[in-house]
């Protein structure tokens, strides 16, 4: 996942892809904040919670820690 931005007409925008070697996706956003990365992964979904266990499941997925 990645993002990049350009002004088109005066106003920024970013699109974001992601994707792997078999699937790729793109989403145009006006901001490229955690909150906006969250909302295009979750595809208009809010169920997503962030507590103890979820970082606890991030951090068993992080290399090196």
């Amino acid at each position: 996942m990645d993002d990049t931005g350009a002004c088109h007409a005066g106003q920024n925008g970013f699109c974001t892809p992601i994707g792997n070697d078999t699937f790729a996706w793109f989403g145009t956003t006006a901001d490229k904040s955690r909150a906006t990365v969250l909302d295009l992964l979750r595809a208009d979904h809010t169920d997503y919670v962030v507590n103890d266990a979820a970082l606890a499941d991030m951090r068993g997925r992080s290399p090196g820690r």
